[in-house]
């Protein structure tokens, strides 16, 4: 039996519903950096700085060229990059109409019956990178820091963790916050059942899960320590 099944509504898909000052607290989580995929308008920021994380010390990824430079605009650094499982492809990045929320390299599949409201607006044709090519590409970044990741990709999580094995083979991560989809919001999406597989591989357990009743939600995975209960 998980630790916390709840059910939530809500449509802001970007937000964390699960507290992170309470997971801190309950699993004496130590974040010393923390990698963000899907920065949108990086709303979890203030979360973090409760935490006492330096804004030096968060990678904040992000899809939209637009969201970027937003940021850019307000001083916060945000990287352009569309993550997933393979480098160098080019993809139509679909923009949806409410504050890109929604937005995602999938197309919109019972989404668009659970949310009427929210339609695509446009395609970006971008091109996708690993996690592990853009950390050989940012060099300036001391991705040593991070031990913590978020992950809001929109249906492509398991692409994306596919992509930073690295990150999981050198075990430098010890906590895994990510968005799961237990329906096909959207076509050929990941569902929770995958990404718990993913992480078994790799010695995490799924720790914390909390659904809407739209078929999303969000799930904290925690590596399984030999000795020591307190991460760090």
């Amino acid at each position: 039996m998980h630790n916390l099944i709840q059910i939530y509504i809500d449509i802001n898909f970007h937000l964390m519903i699960i507290d992170l000052s309470y997971l801190v607290e309950k699993y004496s989580i130590d974040i010393t950096g923390v990698l963000h995929v899907g920065a949108h308008l990086c709303e979890e920021r203030d979360a973090y700085k409760t935490q006492g994380i330096l804004d030096s010390n968060i990678i904040w990824i992000e899809a939209d060229p637009n969201l970027v430079c937003h940021h850019e605009n307000n001083n916060l650094k945000v990287y352009q990059a569309v993550i997933s499982d393979n480098d160098d492809e080019w993809i139509d990045f679909i923009m949806t109409n409410n504050n890109g929320e929604s937005s995602s390299m999938l197309e919109l599949d019972i989404h668009t019956s659970m949310y009427p409201e929210v339609v695509e607006c446009h395609r970006l044709r971008l091109q996708t990178t690993t996690i592990d090519t853009f950390f050989q590409h940012h060099s300036e970044i001391d991705k040593s820091v991070i031990n913590f990741a978020n992950i809001v990709v929109q249906g492509v999580e398991l692409k994306v963790l596919l992509g930073m094995t690295s990150l999981f083979e050198s075990q430098q991560l010890k906590a895994v916050y990510i968005k799961v989809l237990t329906k096909y919001l959207y076509k050929d999406c990941c569902l929770l059942w995958q990404i718990d597989e993913f992480f078994a591989k790799y010695s995490f357990k799924r720790v914390e899960l909390k659904m809407t009743q739209l078929g999303w939600g969000d799930a904290l995975y925690l590596v399984q320590p030999s000795t020591s209960h307190t991460l760090s």
